[in-house]
């Protein structure tokens, strides 16, 4: 009975801070020392580490696990869960970080929902971003109002206004904004290319610079590296493009080879499947030019079995 009474004697801390209004602590650290100044208030701290050690001047803060706001200052109404969780965090106010080491670089963010260790990680200035999974948005440090979702997903993003949902999406976005990539590594190989959105597991996924394009579908448009102002519709559509611009395919599996040729536009199933070069044709039908690799300049539909020029 002794033992387990000291131990909570040695939990509970004392102190300016302690004495404040409606504030509660329970750890070890040096909380409730002279470093906290006494205007602090409603303050919720429990763990071990120095969790909240420097709270000062503001209130409304909950601080769950080691380490936890262990250099706030300045800040109010953040909620810290997990061990080193907004460890860095000196002002910055109504953060949510969820899981160890989530926000741990987070120094002057504002309304920032990071959920999943290391989710945030590096973030230092950023505002208005919701990131969730393992290392979701671990590199963004300015880039505000994104919103990440699935492991490593916006892993190295700096940029601002990017949806990325599926694990690895826009991984290796820096730059780009504006862009909307679904699915499992969507987008994944994207850089500075904006404005783009690619759903569908592994669309647009080596897309480095290319902007203003729309790829819907499984594999639409994942080999486009450089290329801009496409239209993708179908599983596997312009799964080969890569520099080729202004092409517009309708279908699973229009344009599938098409690899440089531009001003292309494939309605249906198999629709200019095995071009490559040729530009300005127009195919309309399931399996309507199916055979054309580089001729240029043709207009094809494809209707009961006939085929029209």
């Amino acid at each position: 009975m002794n033992a387990k009474i000291r131990l909570v004697a040695l939990a509970l801390c004392s102190g300016t801070f302690c004495a404040q209004a409606q504030n509660t602590v329970v750890g070890t650290g040096t909380f409730g020392s002279g470093v906290n100044e006494p205007s602090s208030i409603q303050n919720t701290i429990v763990g071990p580490g120095n969790a909240g050690a420097s709270n000062a001047g503001q209130g409304a803060n909950a601080f769950f696990g080691y380490q936890t706001g262990m250099y706030i200052k300045d800040a109010s109404r953040n909620t810290f869960l997990g061990a080193s969780a907004g460890t860095n965090k000196i002002s910055g106010n109504e953060n949510v970080f969820t899981g160890y080491s989530a926000g741990n670089k987070d120094t002057y963010g504002n309304y920032n929902v990071f959920t999943g260790a290391y989710a945030g990680f590096n973030s230092s200035k950023a505002n208005n971003n919701v990131f969730t999974g393992w290392s979701a948005g671990y590199s963004n440090s300015i880039g505000e109002n994104n919103v990440f979702n699935g492991y490593k997903s916006g892993y190295f993003n700096l940029a601002s206004n990017n949806t990325f949902y599926g694990a690895y999406s826009g991984m290796n976005n820096t730059m780009g904004i504006y862009n909307t990539f679904t699915g499992v590594n969507s987008g994944n190989s994207n850089s500075t290319g904006s404005y783009n959105t690619f759903c569908g597991s592994f669309s647009g996924r080596l897309n480095t610079t290319g902007q203003y394009n729309t790829f819907t579908g499984s594999y639409s448009g994942s080999r486009n590296n450089t290329a801009s102002f496409n239209t993708f519709y179908g599983a596997f559509t312009g799964n080969s493009n890569t520099t080729g611009e202004y092409n517009t395919f309708t279908g699973y599996s229009s344009g599938n080879r098409n690899n440089i040729a531009s001003f292309n536009t494939f309605h249906g199933s198999f629709s200019g499947r095995y071009n490559t070069t040729g530009g300005n044709n127009t195919f309309t039908g399931s399996f309507s030019g199916s055979s054309n690799t580089t001729g240029g300049g043709n207009t094809l539909y494809w209707h009961q079995f006939r085929c029209f020029k």
